[in-house]
């Protein structure tokens, strides 16, 4: 009796799960290809692109690749696929994945990098040459990020994931089933280290802009002079676009390693904080920039002004039957 209650109970927690998946999928490709669509079509008009707009449109590509091939993994095409070759189809998608993850989590310590090199202001040489010369060195920040996140997915495919074939009859000349093995080990060591140099260089920004932000008010202060808006609200902007993308990441990371969990309520949290990083931080990232902001907007504005004009348009046409 107790099995045949925990079943509806369970099956219900599935399909929200699945629900919440779908949702947030279909939410964060619609908001990154705006984002991608959008500089795409700034870069096409002015026949040049500003180095934010790069590193953004570099970033969405990346968040909506993620959320495609997760909607394949989760497809029938893909059980497919694992049906017929399970270790080679396992191998491309591990690769693919792990790959454009690493992409994603690079350009959004580049995108860190930009703010910081922006709004504050060092002495020290490194800072300055970085400062005047970012434009130049931003096309060949993002090949070497290319190259990074290439090599620092290889081993994804070899050591982490691999795949056994058991008798699922145990009888001699019975049935064998292929299922997959992960080696937890290798994969948290493989993970902190891919991960540890942008998270230093996310950290790293972070904290020259607090110490920027610090010195400032301070300066400020003892020249018994307000702070000048413009230079405080950029340095805020930037801090929260940092600390706002820190928190997801690390939300999707630790629901990523709690999603195997035999609790239900547990699995469908995780599900619920692994799609969020690309999805959520995408609003952030529109709401922050202007043309982004502005240009969301008005294509709310005119989808509103045509569901009135559909409205009215429904409204006549009744009046008319009747």
């Amino acid at each position: 009796c107790i099995v045949g209650e925990l079943e509806p109970n369970t099956r219900k927690c599935s399909e929200f799960a699945n629900i919440i998946k779908v949702l947030e999928i279909t939410f964060g490709m619609a908001l990154n290809g705006f984002i991608v669509t959008a500089n795409l079509i700034w870069w096409w008009k002015s026949r040049n692109v500003q180095t934010l707009d790069l590193i953004i449109l570099n970033l969405g590509l990346a968040r909506l690749i993620h959320l495609i091939i997760t909607s394949i993994h989760k497809s029938p095409l893909f059980t497919n696929m694992l049906l017929h070759n399970m270790e080679y189809s396992l191998e491309i998608f591990l690769f693919a994945i792990s790959c454009i993850y690493n992409y994603n989590l690079w350009m959004g310590a580049l995108l860190c990098i930009f703010y910081c090199l922006k709004i504050t202001n060092y002495s020290h040489r490194l800072f300055t040459y970085l400062k005047l010369n970012i434009q130049r060195l931003v096309p060949g920040l993002l090949v070497t990020s290319l190259a990074t996140w290439f090599v620092c997915s290889l081993p994804y495919g070899w050591f982490v994931y691999d795949t056994e074939t058991i008798n699922s009859t145990n009888v001699t000349g019975g049935f064998y089933e292929q299922r997959i093995v992960v080696n937890y080990f290798n994969l948290l060591i493989i993970f902190i280290g891919g991960s540890a140099l942008p998270l230093f260089l996310f950290c790293s920004a972070f904290s020259l802009l607090i110490r920027s932000l610090w010195s400032h008010s301070q300066h400020m202060k003892g020249m018994s002079c307000g702070f000048r808006p413009p230079q405080r609200d950029a340095h805020i902007n930037a801090i929260k676009n940092i600390l706002s993308f820190i928190f997801l990441y690390l939300v999707s990371f630790a629901s990523s390693a709690l999603l195997r969990s035999k609790n239900k309520v547990c699995e469908v949290l995780c599900t619920i904080g692994v799609l969020a990083y690309p999805s959520l931080h995408s609003v952030v990232l529109i709401w922050s920039h202007r043309r982004l902001k502005h240009l969301i907007w008005r294509a709310i504005h005119w989808a509103m002004g045509k569901q009135i004009q559909i409205d009215s348009y429904a409204r006549m046409h009744l009046l008319s039957q009747c």
